[in-house]
C-alpha cells in the first residue's frame, strides 16, 4: 500500500499545477476503484483492508488537494475586505416615482393577482430593496407598506398618468 500511494504522491508532486494535480489524482482514484480485488483481501493480517486504507488515503489526498488550490485561487481577504464585502447592497433601480406612488402601483399589481405572494407584507419585503427614488436611497419596505393604504388624490393622478403612459408606448411598440 505504502509502495502504491508513494508512487502516486511523486507522480502528483511532479506536476506544477494544483488544477492538474486533482485531475491526476482523480485519474488515479478511478483506476483503483476499478481494479478487481478480492473483498476484504489484506496484504498483512495486521493492515486493515486495502480498498479501505488505500481509498481513505486518496479521500484525503483529494481533499488537501482542492483545499490547496482553493486557497491558491482566492486567498484569505484582509479583515477589513471581508467586511465590506459582507456589508453590500443589493442593485437597486432608480424609480422616478414617490414612495407613495411605488405603494399604489405594488399594491394594485398584487390586489389584481397580477403578482402573487403570500401576502401583501410580503411583496413589500420582496422587491422595496431592490428599488430607491430620486429622494430616497434606502426605502423601508414597512414604510411603504403602510402608505399603501391610504393614497392622496395627486399620487393617484401621477401613477395614473404614468400607467397611461405605458399603454400609450405599448401601443406604438
Amino acid at each position: 500500500m505504502n509502495y502504491y500511494t508513494v508512487k502516486i504522491a511523486e507522480e502528483i508532486n511532479a506536476v506544477p499545477s494544483p488544477g492538474d494535480k486533482i485531475d491526476r489524482l482523480l485519474f488515479h482514484h478511478k483506476n483503483f476503484n476499478q481494479m478487481h480485488r478480492k473483498p476484504g483481501a489484506k496484504l498483512n493480517p495486521f493492515y486493515g483492508d486495502v480498498k479501505e486504507i488505500v481509498g481513505n488515503w486518496f479521500a484525503q489526498e483529494i481533499s488537501y488537494q482542492e483545499k490547496k488550490y482553493q486557497w491558491d485561487v482566492s486567498p484569505l481577504a484582509s479583515p477589513v475586505t471581508t467586511l465590506k464585502e459582507n456589508k453590500t447592497e443589493p442593485f437597486k433601480i432608480l424609480c422616478f416615482l414617490s414612495v407613495d406612488q411605488i405603494a399604489i402601483i405594488l399594491r394594485a399589481l398584487d390586489s389584481l393577482r397580477i403578482i402573487q405572494a403570500r401576502s401583501m407584507n410580503q411583496v413589500f419585503e420582496s422587491i422595496v430593496p431592490y428599488l430607491s427614488t430620486t429622494r430616497k436611497q434606502q426605502i423601508s419596505w414597512e414604510s411603504m407598506r403602510s402608505k399603501a393604504y391610504n393614497f392622496e388624490e395627486n399620487d393617484k393622478k401621477v401613477v395614473i398618468g404614468a400607467l397611461e403612459s405605458i399603454i400609450a408606448w405599448i401601443r406604438e411598440y
